[in-house]
């Protein structure tokens, strides 16, 4: 072969996408966002955990960049984990992601705001 008129070596560059694990204890609204978030071209999934204690564990495990976080899910709510990943891994950013958000009362909303997230948002466009 003429290597004169070979293609020549390229080192392309891919953009890093953005590392997510979801948080969520509906499945049908994990495979929702997971497909939102991977058509983006932004994102990739690394992970989904069905409750706040999977969230904290799996936080360790994959290091993604960000969580989107539940805040009412099973053995351990989405606020507490915020606080325990916030504490244990300090580069990880925390969006809680959550229907009833703005329904909360006044000591939830507390809660919430002293959990540490990064950013709150009650529908994906929001987001």
């Amino acid at each position: 072969m003429d290597r004169t008129h070979a293609a020549p070596e390229t080192n392309l560059v891919q953009e890093e996408r953005i590392r997510v694990l979801i948080a969520d204890d509906d499945a049908s609204f994990v495979e929702a966002l997971r497909v939102m978030l991977e058509t983006d071209g932004r994102f990739t999934v690394v992970g989904a955990a069905a409750n706040g204690e999977e969230a904290v564990r799996q936080v360790g495990e994959l290091e993604p960049a960000v969580v989107a976080m539940d805040i009412v899910m099973p053995v351990m709510d989405g606020l507490e984990a915020t606080r325990l990943i916030r504490d244990r891994s300090p580069g990880c950013q925390v969006v809680l992601v959550s229907g009833s958000i703005f329904q909360t009362r006044g000591e939830e909303k507390r809660r919430r705001k002293r959990s540490g997230p990064h950013a709150t948002c009650s529908s994906p466009e929001q987001c």
